[in-house]
C-alpha cells in the first residue's frame, strides 16, 4: 500500500470525502491535528493518484474541495507502507466530547462510559470529528434538553451510523438507516455491534427510501444538492423534526430561501468552522 499525506487549513466535507472514495480506488482520511487537518490518501498502486486527479478535473468536483487540493496531491511525496505502518492513522484519533451527555470514542479508548458512542474508525467514513457531525449531534442533544420524545428516525446517507447511534443513545429510538455505499452499511452494522445494538433489520443499501413510515425525526448530513433534489419527497412525510447538514455558511442564503419556500422554520443552527447544521420544523398552517 502507498500513502500521500499533506496538511490543509479546513476540513473537507463528509460528502466530498465519500464521493472521492466512491469514484476512485483511493481511500481518503482526514484527521484534526494542531497544525490544521491532515489528509491521508491510501492507494494500492502509485498510478491511482494520477487517476484521482483526472477524475476530480473531469467530473468537476473540484468546487467541493479546497482550490489547492489537486496541487497538494501532485506535490506530496509517495511513501510505500509496510505492514506495521498501514494502521498508523489510528494514532491521530482522539475522543470527541459533543455534549455533557455524549462522547464519541474508539473501541480502544480508555474513556468509555455510559455516555459513550463507540465508533470503529474506517478510512472511508466519519468518526465524529467533522463539524457537520458535531452540529447534527449538538441539535440532537438540544432536542433532548427540550424534552423532545421521538419514536422513529430516518437517517439518510448514514455513513458510519453515527447520527443514528447518537439518537439511540439519547432517545432509545427505532432508527431506519439508508446508504448507497455497501461499505457504509458494513461499517454501520459493525458500529451497532460495538454499541450492543442487535437489530440490523432497518439498515438498507438503497437509494429508494420508504417515506410511507411516519418518522418523528429525519437526519440528512449529505449536501445541499441532495436536499434540494429530494425536498418534495421528504416534505410528504409527516415528520416532526428535520436535521440537515453538509453545507457551508456561504450556502446559508440559498438554504434559507429554500426553507422558507417550502414552509419550514429554522429553530436551531450550529456553525462549526463555517460548516452549518440546521434544525427545522414545519410551519403550522392557519385555516
Amino acid at each position: 500500500m502507498f500513502l500521500k499525506e499533506f496538511i490543509i487549513k479546513e476540513a473537507i466535507s463528509d460528502p466530498a470525502l465519500s464521493l472521492i472514495n466512491e469514484i476512485s480506488d483511493i481511500i481518503v482520511a482526514q484527521f484534526f491535528i494542531k497544525e490544521g487537518v491532515q489528509i491521508s490518501l491510501y492507494a494500492k498502486n502509485k498510478r491511482d493518484y494520477a487517476s484521482l486527479i483526472a477524475l476530480i478535473n473531469n467530473l468537476n468536483i473540484d468546487e467541493k474541495l479546497p482550490s489547492y487540493f489537486v496541487c497538494k496531491i501532485k506535490n506530496a511525496e509517495i511513501k510505500e507502507l509496510n505492514n506495521n505502518e498501514v494502521n498508523n492513522w489510528k494514532k491521530y484519533l482522539v475522543d470527541v466530547e459533543i455534549d455533557s451527555k455524549l462522547r464519541i470514542v474508539t473501541p480502544w479508548s480508555k474513556n468509555k462510559n455510559f455516555k459513550s458512542i463507540i465508533i470503529n474508525p474506517s478510512l472511508a467514513f466519519g468518526t465524529g470529528h467533522h463539524s457537520t457531525t458535531k452540529g447534527c449531534i449538538s441539535i440532537l442533544c438540544k432536542l433532548k434538553n427540550l424534552n423532545f420524545v421521538p419514536e422513529k428516525s430516518l437517517d439518510i446517507g448514514c455513513g458510519s451510523g453515527i447520527l443514528s447511534l447518537a439518537a439511540h443513545k439519547l432517545f432509545n429510538i427505532e432508527s431506519y438507516l439508508y446508504d448507497i455505499d455497501e461499505r457504509a452499511i458494513i461499517e454501520t452494522k459493525r458500529n451497532f455491534e460495538f454499541n450492543n445494538i442487535k437489530n440490523f433489520n432497518n439498515i438498507f443499501l438503497s437509494k429508494d427510501i420508504n417515506y410511507s413510515i411516519k418518522y418523528d425525526l429525519i437526519m440528512i448530513n449529505i449536501s445541499k444538492e441532495y436536499i434540494f433534489e429530494n425536498i418534495e419527497k421528504i416534505l410528504r412525510n409527516n415528520f416532526s423534526y428535520l436535521i440537515i447538514s453538509g453545507f457551508m455558511f456561504k450556502d446559508f442564503n440559498d438554504i434559507n430561501t429554500y426553507v422558507k419556500k417550502n414552509n419550514l422554520s429554522i429553530n436551531m443552527m450550529y456553525d462549526f468552522s463555517s460548516w452549518i447544521s440546521l434544525g427545522l420544523s414545519k410551519n403550522v398552517k392557519n385555516n
